[in-house]
Parts: structure tokens; C-alpha cells; sequence
């Protein structure tokens, strides 16, 4: 295996920087090593969440990029495809009418 990826893969969290398509068919992305931040633990605001959804929290700690951490670019000058779609949430299980 590319040692790269074998650095990547020894990490135990990973932040995620940036997702993107520099190009037609081609796709980057780039992470940096993160570590949980148990000091805060069970502090972490509901704001971003839905209303019946703050147990979700309940325990969790952050997971934030280190200062001085080793960020790595992954890329793809060809990829086939990044759709993400609904799949049938929402919908009722009827997509007929979906657009792609």
C-alpha cells in the first residue's frame, strides 16, 4: 500500500478541510489528523441539531483539528461520479419524477 495512505490510515480521527471538483471529472479532498477534545465533552451546543434529536450530544465530544497537524490532499483526476441523491427519504418511496 502507498505509504501515504498508510500514514492517513493510521490516524485515529481525521477533519475534513474541503471537498471539492477542481475540474470536470475530478475530485479533491483534503483532511487534516484531528483528536477528540474530551475536555468538552457533553458541552457541545444543540443548535445545529433538529428539536427531538439532543440526545444525539448526550456524551459527545468535539473532534478538532491539532495545531501543527499533517494535512493530506487526496485526488482523483478521473472519477466517474459524486451523486448524492435522497434515496427515497422523503419521497414516499416514489421517484419517478426525479430529475438527474
Amino acid at each position: 500500500m502507498n505509504s501515504a495512505f498508510s500514514e492517513i490510515n493510521a490516524v485515529p480521527y481525521l477533519s475534513v478541510r474541503s471537498i471539492r471538483n477542481p475540474g470536470i471529472n475530478q475530485f479533491e479532498l483534503i483532511v487534516a489528523e484531528a483528536a477528540v477534545n474530551e475536555v468538552m465533552s457533553g458541552q457541545i451546543q444543540e443548535s445545529s441539531l433538529p428539536e427531538p434529536a439532543p440526545f444525539v450530544l448526550e456524551g459527545a465530544a468535539p473532534i478538532e483539528q491539532l495545531k501543527g497537524s499533517k494535512v493530506s490532499r487526496l485526488y482523483w483526476k478521473l472519477h466517474v461520479a459524486d451523486l448524492v441523491t435522497e434515496e427515497r427519504v422523503g419521497s414516499n418511496g416514489h421517484h419517478e419524477d426525479d430529475v438527474y
